[in-house]
């Protein structure tokens, strides 16, 4: 035997004396005798039901629990879906004050979206120990045919850990597959050193997942661990490493991870039986996996057929779950009855709160909730609370945060009753004369007069014309023009560039600002990055300068303009101002990072901001536009470059009256 060979087994051989002992236990209560039976996966305990069920009330309560701010659960990955929330009062998008005595239809709409995939990140954690010997190859073999299977898109990221007594990171999360490739290729058996510390190698992977996670916030990739290992060392101390081990996997899948298991049970390196003195060491892989993603090294192939499922499964994402929460204000009630929406969903009242939940909704789809309420009191007041929300759950069982249900106020005025009718007076009698018997003149009787009534006091209502006017100067503001810099803004429709014409439009628009008296604007160009070129203020040369410089480039980057502007307006210190956003783009943005622009547009309007988005030519998403200004009036359409000019001074002109027009008071003439 060579000395190479008897400097391996020699170590070896001590570590067999020590594991040997601990490793002949019982069975564990409740585990399953055959490592080849099939367990249906299932990543998550919440039991939504059939297709097309509703959830019952357990459920419900389970949900509104997790997705609450101080819990836990708060760290489990979040769905990518959202919605865009429009609303009307009596049909209107802007309501004028209502009489007091009469009800108000309120109608909630929102419209679906849903991330057409998510990023995939995986780790593969591979068992390098002498107990690997005789398998470490295949192993490598199997975790390369799951990274060959996966669809690596840009956004695909792979990390590898080698394990032994200790882990070592081979490969940090890398969009790279070459690179992945050779650090599963590169892992080697490794010599055991029992005085070496043990770490805590799913820990280690789950850190990595962790940490990658932050950048694609707030839409969370597909997480999978994936390892390749014997049962857990049982050297001296070895029972509380193995429990360390299953801790940390729990802790894994807690957070929304899929840990998937595979193990050799039969291990036999360097020929010695060590599978027979181990006894049932898989056991320990099968209690760190998620349930139905254990596999025995025979069947390791199906593990790369469900891994790629994972990734398969956001690819169709839509929502098991639609939930609206309104808490209704102090000042209205709700009418009985008035509750509407569309089947199956029958909503529920308790007190001021009214809950609709929808099952199974197609992303795209728009849903709708009407209801009726009738003031309490003739002064404005909100309609609703903050404690209002909406609650998703996807297909891939992840829940949104709760998300804010707009805020508005709800004017009432005292009722004016209809005009009184007066009663009609009886006619005054006529005498009759008498005729006379002879032409002698007789002198004629003198009629007795009849006593008129006199009329009772009362009442009189007349119709009063009353004009609304608009009172621009009460109120100034601080406007955001963020302008599409891509290079498709450079081609040329009609003798103009579409860059020259938004330079026209953006002139247009501050020349109908008040910047003398109090209006400030910014202005943001935006293509693959963002940059605020001119930040908020009324120097009317530095803003023109800044128009007349913009630079375009390539890509389309409406979400980081959104977060620019965003900062922007949030860094105003002490502003009175009111807050505008107008953003214009010739083009689109797919994938997740549209999903990050409508969740910013949303935190953005949910603050006060009024956002107005203008789509320059055939080429825009109109969906997307009205759902980052989440009302259809706030989307403006610029067939060509000639109407975009348009379009913008329609804006400027309709700052100051968002609803038209206001009454008066006797002092403001």
């Amino acid at each position: 035997m060579s000395t190479r060979r008897l400097l391996v087994l020699v170590p070896f051989a001590l570590l067999c004396a020590l594991i040997a002992a601990p490793l002949a236990v019982p069975r564990l209560a409740g585990a399953q005798s055959d490592p080849n039976d099939a367990v249906a996966p299932r990543r998550v305990v919440l039991e939504m039901g059939a297709p097309g069920e509703m959830p019952d009330a357990a459920v419900l309560a389970q949900l509104a629990a997790l997705a609450a701010p101080d819990q836990a659960a708060n760290k489990m990955p979040r769905t990518g879906c959202t919605v865009a929330i429009s609303e009307t009062v009596n049909g209107r998008v802007e309501g004028a004050p209502m009489p007091v005595c009469e009800e108000a239809e309120i109608q909630v709409t929102m419209g679906v979206t849903c991330p057409t995939s998510l990023p995939m990140h995986l780790v593969f954690v591979i068992g390098k120990h002498l107990l690997m010997e005789d398998h470490l190859d295949e192993v490598k073999r199997q975790a390369r045919a799951v990274l060959e299977a996966i669809d690596f898109t840009p956004n695909t990221k792979v990390g590898v850990v080698s394990v032994s007594l200790q882990q070592r990171v081979e490969q940090e999360l890398t969009d790279s597959k070459g690179r992945a490739l050779s650090a599963i290729q590169g892992v080697r058996l490794d010599n055991v050193n029992p005085l070496t510390r043990y770490t805590d190698w799913i820990g280690k992977a789950q850190e990595m997942l962790e940490k990658a996670r932050t950048e694609y916030a707030p839409v969370s990739p597909i997480e999978v661990i994936l390892i390749y290992s014997t049962g857990c060392p049982q050297v001296s101390g070895g029972e509380q490493y193995c429990n360390r081990q299953i801790a940390s996997a729990g802790k894994a899948k807690g957070l929304g991870m899929t840990v998937v298991g595979v193990c050799k049970p039969d291990v036999m390196p360097f020929g010695l039986p060590i599978g027979a003195v181990m006894g049932e060491h898989c056991r320990y892989i099968r209690q760190m996996a998620t349930n139905g993603y254990y596999y025995d090294l025979r069947q390791a192939p199906r593990s790369a057929t469900d891994v790629t499922a994972l990734g398969r499964e956001s690819l169709d994402l839509n929502l098991d779950l639609v939930r609206l929460t309104e808490v209704l204000g102090p000042g209205v009630q709700i009418v009985p009855g008035s509750l509407r929406a569309e089947s199956p969903v029958t909503p529920t009242v308790n007190g001021n709160e009214i809950a609709w939940s929808w099952p199974d909704i197609t992303a795209g789809t728009r849903l709708t909730a009407t209801y009726r309420i009738s003031p309490t009191t003739a002064v404005t007041v909100p309609l609703r609370t903050k404690d209002s929300h909406i609650l998703l759950v996807d297909t891939l069982e992840r829940l949104s945060d709760p998300l804010p249900v707009p805020m508005r106020d709800l004017g009432f005025e005292p009722c004016i009753g209809p005009t009184a009718t007066p009663t009609p007076l009886p006619p005054t009698a006529t005498p009759t004369p008498r005729p006379t018997d002879t032409p002698t003149a007789t002198p004629l009787a003198t009629a007795t007069a009849t006593t008129t009534p006199t009329p009772e006091p009362g009442m009189v209502y007349l119709p009063v014309s009353l004009q609304g006017v608009c009172l621009p100067g009460k109120q100034r503001f601080d406007v955001v023009l963020a302008i599409d810099a891509s290079s498709s803004m450079t081609a040329d429709s009609g003798g103009m560039t579409g860059i020259a014409a938004a330079r026209d439009a953006a002139g247009a628009f501050l020349d109908l600002l008040a910047l003398e008296e109090g209006d400030r604007a910014a202005i943001l160009t935006f293509h693959a990055t963002a940059q605020v070129v001119a930040d908020l203020g009324a120097n009317r040369a530095e803003l023109d300068a800044a128009v007349a410089g913009i630079v375009t480039g390539e890509g389309t980057r409406i979400d980081r303009a959104m977060q620019a502007a965003s900062d922007t307006l949030a860094a105003r210190s002490g502003s009175a101002n009111e807050a505008v956003l107008v953003l214009l783009t010739d083009g689109q943005q797919a994938g997740p990072d549209a999903l990050v622009a409508t969740q910013i547009a949303l935190r953005v309007r949910t603050e006060g901001v009024r956002l107005f988005t203008v789509g320059l030519g055939a080429g825009v998403e109109e969906a997307f536009l009205i759902g980052l200004a989440g009302d259809p009036l706030r989307f403006l359409r610029a067939p060509s470059v000639d109407d975009l000019r348009t379009s913008f001074e329609r804006i400027a002109r309709d700052l100051p009256c968002p609803g038209g027009t206001v009454w008066p008071l006797a002092d403001q003439r």
